[in-house]
C-alpha cells in the first residue's frame, strides 16, 4: 500500500470520528490533519491584475416606453390599427353603451320622414299664396328642383333613434 493510499484511509477515517462528534463549521475549520507537514506543507501567492472593482447594476431591459411605440408601430405595419382608430373603436362602443341602454323616442320620430322637392319661385308665382293658384302655374322640367333639408339636430337624433331601436320601421 502506497503513502498516498495510507493518507488517504487515515483521513477518510479522520473525518468520520469529526463527523460523529457534530462540531460546528467553524470548530472544523480550525482544526488541521497532517501527520507529515514538512512533506505537505504548500505555499499559495495570489497577484491580483488590477485593483479596480467592478459595479454591475441591473436594470429593465426593455422599458415600458419602447415597449408601447414597438407594439403600436407593429399593430400599424400588421394590421394597420393605429391609436386613433383604437380610440375610434372605444368611442363607437361608448356609444352603443350609452344609447343602447335607453328606449327609443318614438314621439320625436314622428311618422316616416319625406323629403320635400320644390320647384323655385318663378316670376308668375309670386304673390300667389294659395295652392290651387301654384298648381294652375305650369312648371317645366328644366327648373331645378330645390331640397329643404331638415336642421342637424333634428337629423342626428333620428339617426341614433333609428339605429339604436330595436324595431325595424315597415315600409
Amino acid at each position: 500500500m502506497g503513502r498516498e493510499k495510507s493518507l488517504f484511509l487515515d483521513l477518510i477515517s479522520w473525518m468520520k470520528s469529526e463527523n460523529k462528534k457534530r462540531m460546528t463549521y467553524d470548530e472544523l475549520n480550525n482544526m488541521t490533519y497532517c501527520h507529515h507537514l514538512n512533506e505537505n506543507l504548500a505555499v499559495v501567492n495570489v497577484y491580483y491584475e488590477t485593483m479596480a472593482v467592478a459595479k454591475t447594476v441591473e436594470s429593465a431591459l426593455y422599458p415600458w416606453t419602447s415597449f408601447i411605440g414597438t407594439l403600436g408601430g407593429l399593430l400599424g405595419l400588421y394590421t394597420g390599427i393605429s391609436f386613433l382608430s383604437v380610440l375610434e373603436m372605444l368611442e363607437w362602443i361608448f356609444d352603443l353603451l350609452l344609447y343602447g341602454w335607453r328606449k327609443p323616442r318614438h314621439d320625436r320620430i314622428g311618422p316616416k320622414r319625406l323629403v320635400i322637392i320644390t320647384m323655385r319661385e318663378r316670376p308668375e308665382m309670386e304673390g300667389k299664396s294659395g295652392k290651387k293658384e301654384a298648381e294652375k302655374t305650369v312648371l317645366t322640367w328644366e327648373d331645378p328642383p330645390i331640397y329643404n333639408p331638415p336642421s342637424f339636430e333634428e337629423t342626428w337624433i333620428a339617426a341614433l333613434d333609428l339605429a339604436h331601436s330595436r324595431k325595424l320601421l315597415k315600409t
